[in-house]
């Protein structure tokens, strides 16, 4: 059983350890008895600062020593790198990370870190900045926001004009306060971010902008704040006694806006931010988290990705990896992705695909697109529901309607599982001249491929099925036949982890991108075609995990001289 106790009861050589760090670093040293009492190691001491001295506190965590003491001083002592109302100090770029365990105490922290903050400070705001990582300080950073509640806002609203207005929100989660900005005054939400989630009933509230943050740190104080300096933005509450009767005209929510200037996207630029409150017919006040969705949000954190926003992907087949291939190339941020397939979803398939149980009975391409509209609106999804190989005439023929998605593609993708929906994919891909990339899985799960196919560049694909049939190509290891499965005879199903699936699932969808991005930045593969074994022979030294292979033109062949041909694959 493991010893509960705190740490510096445990370790008590550890604890004399810091407080001698302090001495050795001439700092005095107080621990705080009665925080000690309480199972908290927190010790006081002074630094220099502006010709006199000023009072610091360490607080240590319970995660000591692996895990960095805080350090807090004066709330309001320094304009940058010092919570605006705890008071804790910015002093490791990575707290958790850039800690040196083991090596450093808390005085050698403050040492270090600390009294070089407050030395470039007195030396000035360019001091400060070159002796920092290049990491805005947003003021809004510094609520005390409730966990869970968030005001999600589009872009196109966050700087509306004039200095105060109506604001209609959208409950998208009922009962714990999770919104989405429908419209500030006359001006509409971008309609890909009001199409990306269910919207329930609408609740009203109001805005007005203001010269500075407020100096309020959690949801009581502001609300207190607002009823002082702007008591027309907030009705009064209903006593709580009243609260519950249906006789008392007030609402059950009221929310409030408020819009200032804050630090950011970059060190030293200023935008506009928000900071929500809502306030219950009870009297119950909420400070609720503010973000953005745009793509300009989504882009800071893939800046590599960025030439993705103006490609198409077709993807055929939406199971196991198919699904996740769509909703990686939506995260990633591909402009347009057609999604094609027949199916409608299983709830058994839970156990390896990328939607859950409530999509049940869903065509898959509705699902899906679903799920890749949530994880980036801006993505311009299309389903299209083609049984092919079927023979019933409906005005157009699955074939066509087919080659139809695939000639404004960029890349083709396919993951049915079934080598003749391959073959048939990829001669659509040649005749139109697009790139087509492939991704399969092995019996059982025990190995995966992946292929690429780029006209001119690449031998065509009937070359490399040629190669591949005579073992001339790498191939991965299968599981034996006998362990398919069927759900009856219109749906086989095969066993298989999802975990191995989303190995080929990543593999697939950067090699896609790699190759409609081409170096621009996003480095391309320098392999066409993979094996990867996920169940081997430990024991034989031949074995191997990872098998790439370049996939040169045959001189001898026509398709593979010829980029966009029609001839039949």
């Amino acid at each position: 059983m493991s010893d509960s106790s705190p740490w510096f009861e445990r370790w008590p050589e550890l604890a004399a350890w810091e407080l001698e760090r302090f001495r050795a670093r001439g700092l005095p040293a107080e621990i705080d008895d009665a925080a000690k009492a309480r199972g908290q190691f927190v010790v006081r001491t002074t630094v220099p600062f502006r010709g006199g001295e000023v009072p610091v506190e360490v607080a240590y965590p319970a995660e000591t020593p692996e895990l960095p003491p805080t350090v807090f001083g004066p709330p309001g002592l320094l304009d940058r790198h010092q919570h605006a109302f705890g008071g804790n100090f910015c002093l490791l770029e990575r707290p958790f990370d850039d800690w040196p365990a083991g090596s450093w105490g808390a005085a050698d922290l403050i040492a270090e870190r600390l009294v070089a903050l407050l030395a470039d400070t007195e030396s000035g705001p360019q001091a400060v900045q070159a002796g920092e990582a290049p990491m805005p300080e947003p003021f809004t950073a510094y609520y005390d926001y409730a966990l869970g509640p968030v005001v999600l806002m589009p872009g196109n609203l966050v700087s509306p004009p004039g200095d105060r207005g109506a604001v209609r929100l959208r409950l998208f989660d009922e009962g714990s306060f999770r919104f989405l900005v429908e419209g500030v005054d006359g001006t509409v939400g971008h309609a890909a971010v009001l199409g990306a989630l269910p919207l329930g009933r609408t609740v009203q509230g109001r805005w007005k902008r203001i010269d500075a943050p407020p100096p309020a740190g959690d949801a009581d104080e502001l609300v207190s704040w607002l009823r002082r300096n702007h008591p027309g933005l907030l009705q009064p509450t209903v006593p709580k006694k009243l609260a519950g009767s249906r006789y008392v005209k007030a609402p059950d929510v009221q929310v409030v806006g408020l819009l200032f200037q804050e630090e950011g996207p970059g060190v030293g630029e200023f935008r506009d931010a928000w900071l929500f409150a809502a306030m219950l017919r009870t009297g119950e006040s909420i400070l609720v988290h503010h973000q953005v969705v745009s793509p300009e949000e989504r882009a800071r954190r893939i800046p590599e990705l960025s030439g993705l926003a103006g490609k198409r992907a077709v993807l055929v087949g939406l199971g196991t990896l198919g699904g996740e291939i769509a909703v990686h190339l939506g995260r990633a941020g591909v402009g347009g992705l057609d999604l094609v397939d027949h199916d409608r979803f299983d709830a058994g398939n839970t156990v390896r695909h990328v939607l859950s149980v409530d999509y049940s009975g869903l065509a898959k391409t509705a699902g899906v697109g679903i799920a890749v509209r949530r994880a980036n609106p801006f993505c311009d999804v299309r389903g299209h529901d083609i049984y092919l190989g079927q023979t019933r005439w409906e005005g157009e023929g699955s074939f066509d309607r087919l080659s139809r998605v695939i000639e404004s593609a960029d890349v083709v993708m396919e993951s049915t599982g079934s080598h003749q929906i391959q073959r048939l994919a990829a001669r659509v891909a040649a005749e139109h001249n697009v790139p087509f990339v492939s991704a399969w899985l092995t019996n059982g799960f025990w190995g995966a491929e992946v292929l690429r196919i780029v006209p001119g560049k690449t031998s065509c694909f009937v070359c490399f099925a040629r190669a591949h049939a005579e073992g001339e190509l790498a191939r991965a290891i299968a599981g034996p036949d006998e362990m398919v499965v069927a759900q009856g005879c219109s749906h086989p199903t095969v066993p298989g982890a999802g975990f191995d699936a989303s190995e080929a699932t990543a593999v697939a969808s950067r090699l896609a991108v790699q190759t409609v991005l081409a170096n621009a930045p996003y480095p391309d593969a320098d392999w066409d075609h993979v094996a990867m074994n996920f169940r081997y022979d430990l024991s034989n030294d031949s074995a191997t995990r990872f098998i790439t292979e370049r996939l040169v033109p045959n001189p001898d062949c026509p398709l593979c001289q010829s980029a966009g041909s029609s001839a039949r694959l």
